[in-house]
């Protein structure tokens, strides 16, 4: 398994998922863990069929700078 950085591809509204991190078999594996989430409905805002995502998968990261993957912030 390994890890995928999924994320939207469009904008992103209040109350909608912009990326996620998710561990997977393979690509298409990680894609639907976002779109096809529990109870068969998508993580909010990434449509079903995945046609506003981009699924990327992660390495050591060697031959990129440095830089931020994701962050979570909760605002009230």
């Amino acid at each position: 398994m390994a890890f995928y950085l999924v994320t939207r591809t469009d904008a992103t509204d209040l109350g909608e998922y912009d990326a996620l991190i998710v561990r997977a078999k393979g690509k298409r594996q990680a894609l639907n863990l976002v779109t096809r989430a529990a109870a068969d409905e998508p993580f909010a805002g990434f449509k079903k069929d995945g046609s506003n995502a981009r699924v990327e998968r992660l390495t050591d990261g060697r031959d990129h700078d440095n830089s931020v993957l994701l962050a979570s912030y909760f605002g009230a």
